[in-house]
C-alpha cells in the first residue's frame, strides 16, 4: 500500500510532492526519475557557468586571482552536487561533507575526493586570508583550479552520460 511511504515523509516533503504534482500533472515512476535527472543537469549547467566566468576573468591583479579560484571552486562543488545527486536522489549541499558522498564508482574517485576538499580550503582561504598566497602563488592556483575545474566537469558530464544521463 503506497500510503505506508508518506508516513515516513515530514509535513515539507510531502508538500513539495504535493507542489511538484500540481505543476506537472499525474507522474509515474520513470517521469520522477526524469525530473530528478532534469535537476542535476540543471546544477551541472550552474557548474559550467561558473567554470565560464572563472575562464573570463584576467589573472592581472591578486584580486582577480582569487576570485578565479572562487568561481573554478564552485565549478567544481555544483559538478560534484549534480553528481552526487543524480545518482543518491539526496542533495548533499555540505561543503564539508560533499567529497565523501561522491559515488565510489567516478572515475579518479579518490583524487577528486581530494581535490574536492583542497579547492574548498583553498577558495576559503583566498575569500578570507589577506595572507593567502604568501607560499604559493594565487595566480598560479588560480590557473590550476580552473584548468581542474574544467577537467572535473568533463569527468562528471562523461560519468552522467555513461549513466544514461543526458548532457
Amino acid at each position: 500500500m503506497p500510503g505506508r511511504h508518506f508516513e515516513e515523509l515530514s509535513g515539507k516533503a510531502i508538500t513539495l510532492v504535493e507542489r511538484l504534482l500540481g505543476e506537472v500533472g499525474p507522474l509515474d515512476a520513470a517521469g520522477f526519475i526524469r525530473i530528478v535527472y532534469e535537476a542535476a543537469l540543471q546544477r551541472l549547467r550552474l557548474s559550467r557557468s561558473f567554470l565560464v566566468s572563472a575562464e573570463a576573468m584576467a589573472l592581472a591583479t591578486d584580486v582577480a586571482a582569487r576570485d578565479v579560484l572562487s568561481r573554478s571552486y564552485y565549478a567544481i562543488y555544483h559538478a560534484a552536487r549534480a553528481v552526487v545527486f543524480a545518482v543518491r536522489k539526496s542533495d548533499v549541499d555540505d561543503h564539508k561533507v560533499l567529497p565523501s558522498h561522491l559515488p565510489k564508482d567516478l572515475p579518479d574517485h579518490d583524487f577528486w575526493e581530494k581535490r574536492l576538499t583542497f579547492w574548498r580550503l583553498t577558495r576559503n582561504a583566498a575569500d578570507y586570508d589577506p595572507w593567502a598566497g604568501e607560499e604559493a602563488s594565487l595566480e598560479a592556483l588560480a590557473r590550476q583550479a580552473r584548468a581542474e575545474a574544467d577537467e572535473f566537469l568533463g569527468v562528471c558530464q562523461g560519468y552522467l552520460h555513461s549513466r544514461g544521463i543526458g548532457v
